[in-house]
C-alpha cells in the first residue's frame, strides 16, 4: 500500500459499488504495482449472501444450550469436522509441518542457505522455539553485520515464498543469498555515501539510491 488511510480501508472499499468486480481507479490510487496485481488475482464470489450468526453444531445454524451440552458431551461434530481439511505438510521436503520456523530455518533448502552464507552455527533451533527465540539467540552470536544478514536472508526466504505462492516462481539457495547480500550491499554504498556527504567529501556518483523492499 502506498497512502498511510490504506491500513483503514475496507475489503469492499476496493470493489466497484454493486459489483462483483475489483474498482481499478481506488486500486491504481491506494496500491503499489505489485499489490494491485495480487488483488486483482483473487477470485470474487457472484454470490450475494450477508453475513449472519452460524452455529456450527447445529445444522440450521441456531444455538441453543441442548445443542451446547451436547456438543461438550462429544455427541455431535466439532466445528473443525466440517471445515476443509488443508495439507499444512511443507510442500518442499514433505517431512515436517509448514510452520514458520520450519520454512524459515528448518527445511532442507533454507539449511543449505544459512550453510551458504556461514550463519549455521548462528542458527539453532530448540523444541518449542519460535522464530523471535531463533533469531535473538542468532543475534547474541553474531557481530552487527551478521545480524542484519541474518535478517535480509529471513525477508529473502519469505520472498521465495510469496513468489512461489502467488507467481509460481522458485528461487534456488543462490537466488536466495543472492536477492539478501544485493540489498546489504545497496544499503552500505547508500550509508557510505551519505557519511561522505555529510562530511563535505565528493559522493561516489555511480551508487545507486538504496530503497526499502516491497512489503
Amino acid at each position: 500500500m502506498t497512502t498511510g488511510n490504506a491500513c483503514s480501508v475496507g475489503v469492499c472499499s476496493l470493489m466497484q459499488i454493486e459489483q462483483k468486480q475489483w474498482d481499478e481507479e481506488v486500486l491504481l490510487d491506494i496500491c503499489n504495482e505489485r499489490d494491485k496485481n495480487l488483488i486483482k488475482k483473487i477470485p470474487l464470489s457472484k454470490r450475494e449472501d450477508h453475513d449472519a450468526w452460524f452455529w456450527f453444531p447445529d445444522e440450521k445454524g441456531c444455538f441453543t444450550v441442548k445443542s451446547c451440552y451436547r456438543l461438550l458431551q462429544g455427541e455431535v461434530d466439532a466445528p473443525y469436522a466440517k471445515c476443509v481439511q488443508v495439507d499444512t505438510t511443507c510442500q518442499w521436503c514433505r517431512q515436517d509441518q509448514e510452520t514458520d520456523v520450519h520454512v524459515l530455518f528448518g527445511c532442507e533448502i533454507e539449511i543449505a542457505t544459512w550453510v551458504a552464507v556461514d550463519l549455521q552455527t548462528s542458527i539453532s533451533i530448540l523444541r518449542e522455539d519460535n522464530v523471535f527465540d531463533i533469531i535473538r539467540r542468532a543475534f547474541d552470536r553474531c557481530n552487527m553485520e551478521q545480524c542484519t544478514l541474518v535478517v535480509l536472508i529471513c525477508w529473502s526466504i519469505w520472498t521465495r515464498i510469496n513468489k512461489w505462492v502467488w507467481e509460481k516462481i522458485n528461487m534456488s539457495v543462490f537466488g536466495i543469498k543472492a536477492a539478501a547480500l544485493n540489498i546489504l550491499t545497496e544499503w552500505k554504498q547508500a550509508h557510505e555515501q551519505k557519511m561522505t556527504s555529510g562530511t563535505g567529501g565528493a559522493a561516489p556518483l555511480a551508487v545507486r539510491k538504496w530503497e526499502r523492499p516491497q512489503d
